[in-house]
């Protein structure tokens, strides 16, 4: 039986879609198909006794047509600072074995890469940037509000891991992992909380 878990952080993603990205919506991607690549940094968490705070992971994915007709491919990414007992614990929560909101996405999986340990780094702020190792680098340029002070916010997007909503915006970077067969341009970015449990 798995482990009680948890994870609250903060999370970045980017995709090659235009600004808003159609899939935080549950519409079919900008070109028709997707790769996106979502950071999350783990402020705190556990699962069981194993504490996670501090560390970071990556999920990739890829798809065509609308992300909830299935079929995706998706590969996953831990930071190579996490411990054996840490890396296996994040394991069993991002490809679903563990419950909650990643058993209900991994039903979408039609493919699984698998899973590497490499440096990921994470940072907040106006400008959100994150990069995993030599594959992926990211900064995101998050779109202002109409009171030219806050961030647009999409609320109740099915992406959003949190509660505060997904500020929404543009990213500058490249995505590419020749061995998993992931390769775009980085052009739409998304910052928000995490707030997961099972």
């Amino acid at each position: 039986m798995a482990e009680k878990w948890v994870l609250k952080g903060e999370m970045a993603g980017a995709c090659p879609c235009d600004s808003p990205c159609p899939c935080i919506f549950g519409r079919d991607p900008t070109k028709g198909t997707c790769v996106a690549i979502e950071c999350i940094n783990i402020a705190t968490g556990n699962y069981g006794s194993v504490d996670l705070g501090g560390r970071k992971v990556a999920i990739a994915f890829s798809w065509s047509g609308n992300p909830f007709a299935g079929n995706i491919t998706a590969g996953f990414y831990i930071d190579d600072a996490a411990s054996e007992d840490q890396r296996s614990a994040l394991e069993s929560i991002l490809t679903g074995k563990a419950g909650g909101a990643f058993a209900d996405l991994s039903a979408l999986y039609g493919t699984v890469k698998g899973v590497k340990q490499v440096p990921i780094d994470f940072k907040d702020g106006k400008k959100p940037t994150f990069s995993v190792g030599t594959l992926a680098t990211a900064e995101l340029e998050l779109l202002t509000g109409a009171d030219q002070q806050g961030p647009i916010r999409v609320m109740n997007s099915p992406f959003d891991f949190g509660t505060d909503g997904l500020k929404v915006g543009t990213s500058s970077g490249r995505f590419v992992d020749e061995e998993w067969g992931f390769e775009t341009e980085l052009t739409y970015g998304d910052h928000g909380t995490v707030d997961l449990s099972a």
